[in-house]
């Protein structure tokens, strides 16, 4: 049995991770510079600058991977014919990111990363500007296509000109050849529509990482059957050609996984960034993808709008807020063209989030957004649940985590809150069950999810409980076996802060900041906790760098922080009592 913590690497289990990852390279190598949060921007620059220099190395193998890990053609095409010749003389560093402070809706750091040696009017251009031509000659790509024809006429009347000598033997041999070929094809594009087809039963069983694992098998199985040495051979004679491939298999399977699994902005941004918008309108076989890309276009456009409004209060005071004028201008962008009216509500969430409202006000307005939109359950269920924790309205926030569980059975965010709802009601049986579930899904036909959620929950549970050895126990696990997660470190901070060894919950505390740096992830509940560590283990330089660090965007350490170590609370008051909330 596996026993865990909540992974911090972006928040995402490994395939979901992989798949971001993939699809923000995607869009950095056809555009040449993007804007995303500072977290993604810092996960994706090693990603992306592994994948420059695999294209350096210039050979079909070296395609035939990036083409693995990145399942765009267009993308791979660009980056081994434009950006790696670019980068040819430069060992490394292919990429900068510039900061561009807090983004408004949650306050999450936004940056923007970029290709340095692109010139910046290609950096520029349009991605459809990288697209294969489909109206051109399928062999030159530079003369128009006969009508009815993949060729255009030069090219066919070539191909018509090119004699066959050795008459019948000669015919007889091809058609051997031709017949072995087709039962090849046939029956690689069966193992791969096996692997899809049990991706969808995993989908429908609510087993998400799975199924994205399953699909993600059926694209490798591709890509070795493209790489054996007949294969590869021939590929060659045709122009590196890929011949094994399931068309928008792949795509499709993935865009109904994140649709289901998360919602259709998420299935969306993947079909966007995998294909491009202008072939999803041209392609009759995408007409079923079209919705996808609708709801994530609907959803930038309110974002874009909403932003215009709120970005000159994104570091106002509560009271320096214009709350009913802004609340007012929000209700004026439903209705118009583009906007998605049931994400204003969203908004007016975080406009009474900012003008510091109760949460109950806050909560009115999440409550309205999912009577109006019940599929973005994924939005506003991780709030809704949270907020009922904090009121104290525990069997609600179960509820919602419950909604959110039997929608993905691996959204190990919905398995925490649960968890922490149940500790709370004192139902420690139900919490390890929990943990239990959660154990079960990431397993799920066999199939490991990478995600290491599991030995934080189990390590929550045990601190929560007094068990404060066996929370260590299983944090030094789940270490061993992730090669190191913040969360996991956070978890054992906490646990040795219960039992008094205040040494070795800074040191924890320490790895868990420093882990998040790493990897891009840094929350205020890992600061505050390094920081509360620090603090009790009287280590005030490390306790001044996560103040500076804080102070640098607008924060300040949390008074649940300051007061325990002015013995206004205790430890057990501020993670057992008070539910650990130090953000």
């Amino acid at each position: 049995m596996r026993h865990g913590v909540k992974t911090s690497k972006l928040q995402r289990n490994a395939s979901h991770r992989r798949a971001l990852l993939a699809n923000q390279a995607c869009s950095l190598i056809l555009n040449g510079r993007i804007t995303t949060t500072l977290a993604k921007a810092k996960a994706l620059r090693p990603y992306v600058e592994k994948l420059i220099t695999l294209a350096k190395r210039g050979d079909v193998h070296s395609r035939r991977l990036a083409t693995a890990t990145i399942h765009n053609t267009t993308a791979v095409k660009r980056l081994f014919d434009e950006i790696a010749p670019l980068c040819a003389e430069r060992k490394g560093g292919y990429t900068r990111i510039v900061k561009l402070g807090q983004r408004l809706t949650d306050s999450a750091l936004v940056a923007m990363i970029e290709i340095i040696d692109l010139p910046r009017e290609a950096a520029e251009k349009e991605e459809k500007n990288f697209e294969y031509d489909r109206t051109l000659c399928s062999l030159c790509q530079k003369k128009a296509r006969e009508e009815g024809s993949y060729y255009c006429e030069d090219c066919r009347t070539k191909m018509m000109k090119t004699k066959i000598k050795g008459g019948s033997v000669v015919a007889a041999v091809l058609c051997v050849i031709v017949s072995l070929f087709a039962l090849m094809l046939l029956g690689a594009n069966a193992t791969q529509m096996v692997g899809l087809l049990e991706a969808d039963s995993l989908l429908n069983q609510g087993y998400v990482n799975a199924a994205l694992n399953k699909v993600s098998q059926a694209s490798e199985a591709n890509a070795s059957l493209n790489d054996s040495d007949f294969i590869s051979n021939l590929s060659k004679t045709l122009g590196n050609q890929t011949i094994f491939t399931l068309g928008y298999g792949e795509t499709a399977m993935t865009a109904k996984i994140y649709a289901k699994g998360y919602t259709e902005i998420d299935a969306g941004g993947y079909v966007v960034n995998t294909l491009g918008e202008d072939a999803v309108k041209s392609d009759l076989r995408l007409l079923g993808m079209r919705k996808f890309v609708k709801a994530y276009n609907g959803y930038n456009t309110t974002q874009e709008k909403a932003y215009s409004i709120l970005q000159n209060y994104a570091n106002a005071e509560a009271k320096d807020i214009p709350y009913d004028d802004l609340i007012k201008k929000l209700d004026a962008l439903k209705g118009q063209d583009g906007i998605e009216d049931q994400y204003i509500e969203y908004y007016k969430c975080y406009i009474a989030m900012m003008a510091d409202k109760s949460i109950d006000t806050q909560l009115e307005f999440l409550l309205k957004m999912e009577k109006e939109y019940p599929a973005g359950l994924m939005i506003y269920g991780p709030t809704i649940a949270d907020y009922y924790y904090r009121s104290g309205d525990y069997a609600k926030s179960v509820e919602y985590a419950d909604k959110m569980i039997a929608k993905n059975r691996n959204y190990s965010s919905a398995y925490e809150q649960k968890v922490m709802a149940l500790l709370a009601q004192g139902d420690a049986d139900g919490a390890e069950k929990v943990c239990d579930q959660l154990d079960t899904a990431e397993n799920a036909a066999g199939v490991a999810s990478g995600d290491y959620t599991s030995y934080s929950l189990r390590a929550n549970l045990y601190w929560y409980t007094g068990k404060y050895d066996a929370a260590i126990k299983i944090c030094e696990e789940g270490i061993e076996a992730s090669g190191g997660d913040s969360d996991i470190y956070r978890n054992e901070a906490i646990a040795y802060m219960l039992k008094g060894d205040y040494a070795k919950a800074n040191e924890c505390g320490k790895n868990a900041y420093q882990f998040s740096m790493n990897y891009g992830d840094l929350t205020l509940d890992i600061i505050n906790t390094a920081a509360l560590a620090a603090g009790l283990a009287k280590d005030d330089d490390t306790y001044k760098t996560l103040q500076d660090y804080l102070k640098t965007y607008n924060y300040e350490i949390s008074t649940v922080v300051t007061d325990c170590l002015a013995g206004k609370k205790t430890v057990e008051q501020v993670f057992i009592t008070d539910g650990g909330v130090i953000s």
